[in-house]
């Protein structure tokens, strides 16, 4: 892949990292590109590592309520239980320091469910939660779980 601009480095960087943090090789990306390209263009990025060794990412935005929601955070796998994420959440915490904190992880990720909670997160009533993308019920999601921070 031949890299043109600052965006397509950033895209190609988050999903070499979220290859990385899933076991996904190269050839199984099933068109995952265009995804983080968009993430690159829209969302606000926090990246831990150095300019030649980006070890993982935290992707957000903030709407005009003052809500911070996390879209993305990996950690690349041989870069993983060093504490990366936390400091991931901690600069976003420096970054949205009025905002409510949301996340969406996956229902069977018990390590997500035990980082967001360790990080004073709380699981919030699915019942209770709308998805905004959808206009309907987060438990309709059988892939989400809601956690928020204040």
């Amino acid at each position: 892949m031949t890299i043109k601009t600052k965006t397509e480095y950033l895209s190609k960087t988050l999903l070499d990292i979220y290859d990385s943090a899933n076991s996904i090789s190269e050839n199984n990306r099933k068109g995952n590109e265009d995804l983080f390209y968009e993430i690159a263009q829209e969302h606000e990025i926090l990246l831990a590592g150095n300019a030649g060794n980006i070890s993982g990412w935290l992707s957000y935005t903030i709407n005009a309520r003052k809500q911070a929601f996390i879209s993305g955070l990996y950690v690349a796998r041989e870069h993983q239980r060093k504490g990366i994420a936390g400091q991931l959440m901690n600069e976003l915490k420096g970054c949205a320091p009025d905002c409510v904190l949301w996340a969406k992880v996956l229902k069977n990720s018990a390590w997500a469910r035990e980082f967001y909670l360790k990080n004073g997160f709380a699981a919030l009533d699915e019942d209770s939660v709308l998805s905004s993308e959808l206009g309907q019920p987060v438990k309709d999601e059988p892939w989400a779980l809601v956690f928020a921070r204040a």
